[in-house]
């Protein structure tokens, strides 16, 4: 990875996130991965895309004209069919009795076998786990660690305090630990600002309003469907000071609880509906990133100053990057 030449650190990332996801969930070396993850790209440039039917919902005959809804239909059909090659697959191995080797679609068809948790599962059920785990964890995860790499690119002396406490903190060591992470204090910070700049998922899924509510002047009629505007909240000046500037500092001593007290900043969403993979989200992300300014320095190529690094952004269910981050790496010593 290391060199003179370019690294394209989006694509990166997203294959890291993506086999990282696939591991957890199919186990290693699982025949199907690939495939599945192929076809869950392709879905996810179906649903990221813009569709005249979105705003205009009663042209439902737009979608055969186009081919949308046949596309979208075929790539369905196409990952229902791989994730039933891939619970087959775990329904056929022998089991040793070593939960510590079970994977997440191994866990899920124990539970549904034996009626544990007094949980209820079908096929459908288990399917639907394994397409949420995916949509919620692998681009959102990459395109925040995108992110953060451009804004410690355009910000040096963020760059060099969070490399600083990395290295200070794996002194002697050669690999950063899973026991390493909690030390990590200001790479925690870097992770949680990038977050409110750069929320992954900028809308939250519509909700649908359960009765007739005034809210700020105006009336919300029961059954209407309400989008939540994360990326405007996160930058609203009357929650955060500053707030087009970068400063992982602001969370030294602004203790964050994520949806539950603090809603004034929900990048995994709030209440009864929050992502229930934060912890996991947030340990990744941090080690992927300590592992990042521990082993490499970084700078852009051609020579450019830092401020030259462009933060447009991408139309998409994601906010990310309308163009791939490439960086050079050079290792350190």
């Amino acid at each position: 990875m290391a060199g003179r030449s370019p690294v394209n650190l989006s694509a990166m990332l997203l294959s890291l996130s993506n086999e990282t996801i696939a591991r957890a969930a199919f186990g290693k070396g699982s025949a199907q991965q690939q495939r599945f993850l192929l076809a869950m790209k392709k879905l996810l440039e179906y649903l990221s895309g813009f569709n005249v039917v979105d705003l205009f919902p009663s042209w439902s005959f737009f979608g055969e004209i186009s081919g949308l809804r046949h596309g979208m239909e075929r790539v369905h059909l196409e990952i229902d069919g791989v994730l039933n090659e891939i619970i087959e697959e775990h329904e056929g191995k022998k089991f040793d009795g070593d939960d510590t080797n079970e994977d997440l679609v191994d866990v899920l068809l124990r539970i549904k076998r034996s009626g544990e948790m007094d949980l209820s599962l079908t096929m459908e059920n288990v399917k639907a786990v394994l397409l949420d785990l995916f949509f919620a964890g692998t681009e959102t995860s990459s395109t925040t660690l995108v992110w953060a790499m451009i804004e410690l690119i355009r910000h040096p002396q963020v760059m060099q305090k969070a490399q600083l406490e990395v290295r200070k903190v794996l002194n002697g060591k050669i690999r950063i630990e899973e026991g390493d992470i909690h030390k990590l204090l200001y790479i925690n910070q870097v992770i949680k600002e990038t977050l409110r700049l750069h929320p992954p998922v900028p809308l939250l899924a519509r909700r649908l309003c359960c009765e007739t509510v005034e809210l700020a002047g105006y009336t919300v009629p029961i059954e209407s469907r309400v989008v939540i505007n994360v990326w405007a909240m996160t930058r609203d000046p009357n929650y955060w000071e500053d707030p087009e500037i970068f400063q992982p500092e602001r969370f030294e001593e602004k203790a964050i609880d994520f949806g539950v007290e603090n809603f004034e900043f929900i990048p995994f969403g709030g209440g009864r509906r929050i992502c229930p993979g934060i912890s996991c989200a947030l340990a990744s992300m941090e080690l992927w990133l300590a592992q990042l300014l521990f082993y490499f320095d970084w700078e852009i190529s051609g020579g450019r100053s830092p401020q030259e690094l462009d933060v447009e952004e991408a139309f998409g269910l994601t906010l990310t990057r309308k163009n791939d981050l490439c960086l050079v790496a050079t290792y350190h010593e």
